[in-house]
């Protein structure tokens, strides 16, 4: 069975769209310093010492979602601060990001180490951040041609 262009559009706004449409939509972003290697067994932040990130203005928060309808490429995004003082507080390195879903609870972040890790990457060339530091989060999920 072939997924259709029109079934690709679906799939992502029942994922990370409308919360009406899905109470349960994907639209959090949780963030992790931990250098593991992601395993096919793996359940989310919390397993293995991998514990997500809550301190320092990195708490799990909402992305924006966006997609354009007939594209195979969804996104989602926030923007993190560090909060620590100008130039100081403790360093943090982002290693991986983590696309979660809180059931029932739609679009709340949620509890930290909680609700269905959808989708987890290693964040490509890890930045460490201080003080006052953004770090621009996009992450983009492709559903193929």
């Amino acid at each position: 069975m072939a997924r259709t262009i029109e079934g690709r559009d679906y799939m992502s706004d029942r994922l990370f769209g409308n919360p009406a449409s899905s109470p349960t939509q994907a639209q959090i972003i949780a963030l992790s310093e931990n250098a593991d290697a992601i395993l096919a067994s793996w359940s989310g932040f919390g397993a293995a010492g991998d514990e997500e990130l809550s301190a320092d203005g990195f708490a799990r928060q909402v992305g924006v979602y966006a997609h354009t309808q007939g594209e195979q490429t969804s996104t989602l995004q926030h923007t993190f601060t560090h909060t620590g003082p100008s130039g100081g507080g403790t360093a943090r390195t982002i290693r991986k990001v983590a696309v979660v879903a809180q059931p029932n609870g739609g679009a709340i972040p949620g509890a930290v180490n909680s609700g269905i890790y959808v989708f987890i990457m290693d964040q490509p060339n890890p930045p460490t951040l201080t003080g006052t530091d953004s770090l621009n989060q996009l992450v983009s999920i492709d559903f193929g041609a």
